[in-house]
C-alpha cells in the first residue's frame, strides 16, 4: 500500500490538505489546486508525514520512496469523507479538525533539540508491556522521565513494535485499556508536553501538539492500515471506542481491504450517539 503527501511550500496552513492520502486520485485532485505544491508517494505513512510537514529537504529515507509528481490534466476525483461516527456514519464536524492543516512556516522550521535521549529499544519493549498491562503510574512517570517514549525525533509518536508500527495508542487500544488510551491523548493533546520536551515554547508549539494529536488518533500501522479506532471496534472495546471518538480529530478511515471501524467490529449492533 502506497501513501502519498502534499508539501505546500512558503503557504499558510491549509485544512483542505490531510496529512497523508492513501487514495491517488484524491491526491492528485488536491494537487491541481495549488500550482506550487509537489506530491510524493511513500511506503509508510511516517515518512508521508514527514514529507508533508518538512517537505524534500532532509528525507528520513529516500529508497522507499517514490516521486508521483501529478499533472494537472490528469483526471481524478475527489473522493472526501463526509464526517465521522462510531464505526461508521455521522459525526459532528470540526471545520478545524477534521483535516489535518498544514503546518506554517514557523512549525516547519526546526524546534530546539530536545535534551532527552532517544529510549533504546529494549526499554521501548518493556515500556510497551507497562502500557499492555495498564501499569497507569508507572507509564505515567516514565513519560514524565523523558517524553521521547511518546514523541520520536520530527515530533512523531514513537514506534512501540517495529513491525506492524505500533505506537502506545494502537497498544492501548488493541488490549482495551481504556485509561490508558485516555492517558497516552491527554498528555499528548497538552501543548505545555511539547514545550517540555523541546525545553522550550515557541510559536510553533500549540501547531506541533495539535499535528502529534491527529498523528496519535488516525495514523495506521503497517500490517493493514488499521487505526486505534479499527482495533477498538474489532476487540468490542466499548471505553476506548468513547475515548476516541470524544476527540473530534479521530477520523473515519479505511484499512487495507477496504474495511472502515465498523465493519470489523463484532458489535454490529452497537451505535453510539
Amino acid at each position: 500500500m502506497e501513501y502519498y503527501a502534499i508539501y505546500l511550500p512558503y503557504k499558510e496552513p491549509d485544512v483542505s490538505i490531510k496529512s497523508f492520502y492513501t487514495d491517488k486520485e484524491e491526491a492528485l485532485k488536491m494537487l491541481k489546486t495549488h500550482k506550487e505544491a509537489r506530491l510524493k508517494a511513500f511506503r509508510t505513512s511516517e515518512e508521508a508525514v514527514y514529507f508533508y510537514l518538512n517537505g524534500p529537504t532532509e528525507p528520513t529515507t529516500t529508497a522507499s520512496s517514490s516521486l508521483v509528481m501529478g499533472t494537472i490534466s490528469e483526471k481524478a476525483s475527489l473522493t472526501t469523507g463526509n464526517g465521522n461516527h462510531l464505526l461508521g456514519g455521522q459525526m459532528p464536524k470540526s471545520p478545524t479538525t477534521s483535516q489535518l492543516p498544514l503546518p506554517s512556516a514557523s512549525a516547519k522550521l526546526k524546534l530546539e533539540k530536545t535534551p532527552f535521549k532517544a529510549p533504546k529499544s529494549q526499554e521501548l519493549v518493556a515500556f510497551r508491556k507497562n502500557i499492555e498491562k495498564n501499569e497507569l503510574d508507572l507509564v505515567r512517570n516514565i513519560i514524565e522521565l523523558n517524553p521521547r517514549y511518546l514523541v520520536s525525533s520530527g515530533d512523531m509518536p514513537t514506534i512501540l513494535k517495529e513491525g506492524p508500527r505500533y505506537n502506545a495508542l494502537h497498544v492501548a487500544a488493541m488490549e482495551g485499556n481504556t485509561d490508558m488510551c485516555r492517558l497516552i491523548l491527554a498528555t499528548i493533546e497538552n501543548p505545555a508536553f511539547i514545550e517540555f520536551l523541546h525545553g522550550q515554547r515557541n510559536a510553533s508549539t500549540d501547531e506541533v501538539s495539535a499535528i502529534l494529536l491527529d498523528l496519535y488518533l488516525n495514523m495506521p500501522d503497517k500490517c493493514r492500515s488499521e487505526t486505534p479506532l479499527h482495533f477498538a471496534a474489532k476487540f468490542g472495546s466499548v471505553g476506548v471506542i468513547e475515548v476516541l471518538i470524544s476527540y473530534p480529530q479521530c477520523k473515519l478511515t479505511k484499512n487495507s481491504d477496504g474495511h472502515l471501524p465498523k465493519d470489523v467490529s463484532i458489535f454490529f449492533f452497537v451505535y453510539f450517539l
